[in-house]
């Protein structure tokens, strides 16, 4: 994911999945923890936290490297309300 992918999904998040917004129907991220590569300027794994516990990292390493899905479009997935992303 680009650092511009990001930067995207991070706005996304404090507009619509942050503790001070109604999001009930909605994973609500209290922190988020990307993971950034400096030699191919990308972001290469994040970790999603809420409350109670609740954590979801999404990577592209491993068993999730050929995924069809891009790094950036499973997470905006995920903060959507799609439950069923890796």
């Amino acid at each position: 994911m680009s650092f511009q992918e990001l930067v995207d999904v991070m706005k996304h998040i404090a507009a619509n999945n942050s503790p001070f917004r109604d999001t009930r129907e909605l994973p609500c991220i209290k922190y988020a923890h990307p993971s950034l590569d400096f030699r191919t300027n990308t972001c290469f794994a994040i970790t999603l936290r809420g409350f109670a516990g609740g954590e979801k990292v999404f990577h592209t390493q491993n068993e999730c490297r050929d995924l069809p899905l891009s790094l950036h479009d499973r997470i905006m997935k995920y903060l959507n309300g799609d439950e069923d992303v890796q």
